[in-house]
């Protein structure tokens, strides 16, 4: 009698990839209207321990999130969202789910770009560590 776990399901339906430019890559952009709080995204993790990350993994550790005292390889669109230090939304871990879930801080509109801050807190206005240093705050429409 093994207890399987049943995590949360993968939500992507009212989110696609764009190119943004050159120098700042891919973007997640609403293709409907979120409300503010609502939910748009549970992406999946993959559990990377923390002896496993290498400090000096400049592409890897511009992808990952911090995860208890490990680290989290975030699926879906999770890795791809793009900093602004005026965010429209925010993410919190749901660690009995395995999934790292995105709301929106206030409401977002169909072909805005939806981005956070990777500070984790939407407040936080600290300097980006240099592996981010090609990513410059979104602009608001």
């Amino acid at each position: 009698d093994t207890e399987v776990q049943r995590t949360q399901q993968p939500r992507l339906e009212g989110l696609e990839i764009r190119q943004i430019s050159a120098a700042k890559g891919r973007g997640v952009f609403a293709t409907q209207d979120f409300a503010e709080g609502e939910l748009v995204e549970s992406a999946p993790i993959i559990v990377i321990p923390g002896q496993q990350k290498e400090p000096g993994a400049q592409v890897a550790g511009a992808y990952i999130f911090p995860w208890k005292q490990d680290f989290a390889l975030l699926l879906g669109y999770g890795s791809l969202y793009n900093h602004s230090f005026e965010p429209n939304a925010v993410f919190t871990p749901n660690y009995e789910g395995y999934t790292m879930l995105f709301r929106a801080l206030r409401p977002i509109h169909k072909g805005e770009e939806i981005c956070i801050n990777y500070h984790s807190d939407p407040n936080c206005h600290a300097p980006l560590p240099p592996n981010f240093a090609h990513y410059e705050p979104a602009s608001i429409h």
